[in-house]
């Protein structure tokens, strides 16, 4: 009843907001979360040209980019193929996108990597093993594995430059695999964590740490994920590389 309450909260502020409408009734795919995101975003002073969607699952943020920056270049990564062909279909009304099937990492080649019932919770880490998600049951594939670098060498990415990830506690690995692109991107926008959901997911201030040695502020969260009785566990951290 509360995530019922919650969600009829949400809409209700999202059809009072600018886009909000079309977002709800006209989407595909539909995502209250990465309007929001979104719509924050659109509060900083700049208008990308360029936007990179690690974890791009069927085109959730995507399309939420794409009415938030018309004019901007956007490239989706997503390495399980039956959902890359989703979202190949979903976006496929939309001009300047590319869709990369691959995982981002440290390293070229191919890894192990664990789908799980719900595709969005699909990582190349294994779900820890607590009460909340029983006994983490996956089903292990290979995918193709890229480093941001590597891929970025043989393009021309217009400035300013978003670089979204959003892979399931993999985060940081792949920004150890972008330190040229880290170097011309503008901003960072990484899902971070408090309460650890995968095995060997590193916590928010490692990531910090990281993107703060390479000249990146942290400049806010954009989005959160609270439980009742931990407070907020995970959330959209915003990270700007300093002029």
């Amino acid at each position: 009843m509360l995530g019922l309450c919650k969600k009829l909260l949400d809409c209700g502020q999202v059809l009072g907001l600018e886009g909000g409408p079309a977002s709800l009734m006209s989407w595909k795919p539909r995502s209250l979360a990465s309007f929001k995101v979104l719509t924050s975003l659109k509060r900083e002073p700049i208008k990308f040209n360029t936007i990179l969607d690690g974890g791009a699952n069927v085109g959730q943020f995507a399309r939420a980019a794409r009415w938030a920056y018309p004019d901007a270049t956007i490239h989706c990564f997503e390495p399980q193929a039956d959902i890359a062909d989703k979202l190949t279909d979903n976006l496929r009304d939309l001009k300047n996108i590319e869709v990369h099937r691959t995982a981002l990492g440290a390293n070229d080649g191919s890894i192990e990597f664990h789908r799980a019932e719900q595709s969005q919770e699909s990582s190349i880490l294994r779900r820890a093993r607590n009460e909340s998600n029983g006994d983490g049951a996956t089903r292990a594939v290979n995918v193709p594995i890229t480093r941001l670098d590597t891929w970025a060498s043989t393009r021309t990415l217009v400035a300013p430059i978003l670089l979204k990830l959003d892979l399931q506690g993999y985060e940081l690995t792949a920004l150890q695999g972008a330190e040229e692109l880290l170097s011309r991107t503008s901003y960072v926008l990484s899902e971070a964590i408090f309460e650890n959901e995968y095995e060997g997911e590193p916590p928010f201030d490692e990531l910090w740490r990281f993107l703060s040695a390479r000249n990146f502020r942290f400049l806010r969260p954009v989005a959160a994920l609270q439980d009742l009785s931990k407070g907020v566990v995970q959330f959209d951290a915003l990270f700007k590389r300093n002029e």
